[in-house]
Parts: C-alpha cells; sequence; structure tokens
C-alpha cells in the first residue's frame, strides 16, 4: 500500500530524504473528521490515484511524495489506532467541511521507500 508523504510546506523534499527517511520517520498524509479524533489514513495501491488524489486534495505549496508501507508499518498503523481508509480512485475530499486535512509523524519499522517526488 502506498500513502504520501505530505508536510505543510516547511520541509522540502530533500530536507525529508536528509533528515526524516534516513531517521526512519515521515509526516503522512492523515486527516480528521470534525466530530470525531479519529486520525484516517488514506492509502493507494496504485500510483497514479495517489498522484491524481494529491492533484484534487492538496495545496501546491504543500511538499508531497508517494511512500510505499510495508505489511509491519500498516500494522503499527492501526496498533496504534489510526484508521486506514483505501482509495480506488482519487476522491476530492477537501471540500467536504466534515473532513480536516493534514498530517501526522509515522515511526517506520526500516527505511521508508520514497516512489515519486511530487512538490
Amino acid at each position: 500500500m502506498m500513502a504520501i508523504l505530505c508536510s505543510d510546506g516547511q520541509m522540502s523534499i530533500s530536507d525529508v530524504q536528509d533528515e526524516c527517511i534516513r531517521q526512519k520517520w515521515i509526516p503522512l498524509l492523515t486527516y480528521r473528521k470534525v466530530n470525531d479524533d479519529i486520525i484516517y489514513l488514506p492509502v493507494f495501491t496504485i500510483e497514479d490515484t495517489a498522484r491524481n488524489f494529491i492533484k484534487r486534495n492538496l495545496p501546491k505549496k504543500w511538499t508531497h511524495a508517494g511512500i510505499w508501507l510495508a505489511d509491519k508499518d500498516l500494522e503499527k498503523i492501526q496498533h496504534n489506532g489510526w484508521k486506514i481508509e483505501h482509495f480506488s480512485f482519487p476522491r476530492k475530499i477537501c471540500s467536504d467541511p466534515s473532513i480536516q486535512l493534514g498530517f501526522d509523524i509515522h515511526e517506520f519499522t526500516s527505511e521508508p521507500d520514497l516512489t515519486y517526488k511530487y512538490a
């Protein structure tokens, strides 16, 4: 499964590569619904779907990239209480007033695999 590396523009892709990936932590795109405190992690099986999701939902000034998640990482994310939501198409969620997009830090079990840069 692929997740989206996401920063609000404070870190560049090179900052993420130099600092975050080597230290095995990444800011991942997440969202919350206004009425609950659950962290939702959008994941994708196809890179193009993730790219199109980014184009439809995230500000251009934010830093974006794809990150492949190992099964161990998915298990750890679920153990930490995050809910994984599979997207099979790049649904637009940013205009939904009940959803707040953001990012949360995930500590990986091994050095994460940055698959593409889209900044």
